[in-house]
């Protein structure tokens, strides 16, 4: 989102091209959901490389951003993610942290839900 209300599909991609339409003029959810938004994401989804759609963390970044796709991945095919080692030692460092966590605001809402019975008549 840019300070003129204009808002792209990537902030690192704030190009004629990615412009989704301009929030003083449209409204959100018609921008988030139009075609032009759909369609950059399933570019994005459909340009990764096979060793990214194995990765175990795909779930966790979706390829990261297209600009910063220029390395060739180890199958030697174009268009990986340079940050792509980083992130996941990133994730594989997290990943027991994250799930305690989860484990935790799962069981909290379960804790929360209103007890119910059940009457047999």
């Amino acid at each position: 989102l840019e300070k003129d209300g204009s808002l792209y599909s990537c902030e690192r991609l704030v190009y004629p091209e990615y412009r989704l339409g301009n929030l003083l003029d449209a409204q959100l959810a018609d921008v988030v959901y139009s075609d032009r938004q759909r369609q950059f994401g399933l570019n994005k989804r459909n340009s990764l490389t096979d060793q990214c759609r194995r990765c175990r963390y795909l779930f966790a970044c979706h390829g990261e951003c297209p600009k910063n796709r220029f390395i060739k991945s180890l199958d030697g095919q174009p268009g990986h993610n340079y940050l792509c080692s980083g992130l996941k030692r990133f994730f594989a460092y997290a990943d027991p942290y994250l799930r305690q966590i989860a484990g935790q605001v799962l069981r909290h809402r379960v804790s929360q839900l209103p007890s119910t019975s059940v009457q047999v008549v």
